[in-house]
């Protein structure tokens, strides 16, 4: 099995950097959402915290989805790294269901914090920048990688951001307008619909690799290209099957050659075609091929089913 191996030592310092910035986040958030008065700031401190849990999990399961494949598990230990997606996106959404329950509890009884300070409103600026960069570079780094944990890590990221916003608005709003001061639990249960979004995102993407969802149409495509460009020697070709192992994708194929050939010239054929997309399609880590006595009737399918999401 010819699949890569992901840099540990990168995914690791993509995480370590997220991991302290969130301390710093949790504690800022915390304070001065205690200080300031505002119950929006302090359920976005909830949602910074867990991101620290997440981080933690990536940092202590990385070690195990990358061990090499053993005599129990030939395919190596990836789907480990999707039920950690799993829990990444289960702790967000956890996460949204508190505080969405917390703002509605506040809402209804009346029970409202006083007005926050303008502290607030600096602190949850900061941490929406912050974590909007912090976004951009955990994704770009997960992508580099073909990381699943990584990505939702960076979806985690993006919900922090993101869930500023109804803060900064929130909290500025019971600031100038006192007489508002239930903005800020209106700002908690609209931190929580962010969230709850984000868990969604992840939580697709991981049930899709352990599903063995499969690959996008592009890969489906080029393999076709690949495949159609190596006639006369190929036939024709047929029942294409992609799944995601991983960062990578698996490829299981027929394909058929002339019936005269012998057994070591149809399995050269399929060596070289092996290789080809190996080489030129982006993503895929493993191809098997399937050769079979060419029945005079040309077909080449490829792209029928596979590869349609």
């Amino acid at each position: 099995m010819n699949m890569p191996v992901q840099n540990a030592a990168v995914i690791r310092k993509v995480t370590w950097l997220g991991f302290f910035i969130n301390v710093f986040l949790v504690i800022i958030k915390g304070v001065f959402g205690v200080i300031a008065h505002s119950q929006a700031l302090i359920a976005d401190a909830v949602h910074s915290a867990t991101d620290l849990i997440t981080d933690i999990t990536i940092l202590l399961g990385i070690k195990y989805w990358l061990a090499p494949a053993d005599a129990r598990h030939p395919y190596g230990h990836f789907r480990l790294e999707a039920l950690i997606s799993l829990f990444i996106a289960c702790m967000i959404l956890f996460a949204g269901i508190a505080i969405a329950w917390g703002g509605i509890y506040s809402i209804l009884s009346g029970d409202t914090a006083a007005r926050p300070g303008v502290w607030a409103l600096i602190v949850v600026i900061v941490s929406m920048v912050s974590k909007e960069l912090l976004f951009h570079y955990t994704l770009k780094k997960g992508k580099e990688q073909r990381s699943e944990a990584t990505i939702a890590n960076a979806w985690h990221h993006r919900s922090d951001a993101m869930s500023s916003i109804p803060v900064v608005i929130a909290i500025a709003v019971a600031i100038i307008f006192p007489r508002f001061v239930i903005a800020d639990a209106i700002g908690a249960v609209a931190v929580s619909v962010f969230i709850l979004y984000s868990s969604l995102l992840v939580f697709k993407r991981a049930l899709g690799s352990i599903m063995d969802e499969c690959a996008p149409k592009e890969v489906c495509d080029a393999i076709n290209v690949i495949v159609f460009a190596s006639r006369p020697l190929v036939k024709g070709a047929n029942k294409l099957r992609t799944r995601r192992l991983g960062p990578e994708y698996c490829v299981d194929m027929h394909i058929q050659v002339d019936k005269n050939l012998t057994v070591e010239e149809g399995h050269n054929i399929a060596t070289d075609l092996q290789n080809k997309i190996i080489k030129d399609v982006d993503g895929v880590g493993e191809v098997l091929i399937h050769v079979e006595p060419y029945d005079g009737k040309t077909e080449f399918n490829l792209c029928d089913k596979a590869g349609t999401k």
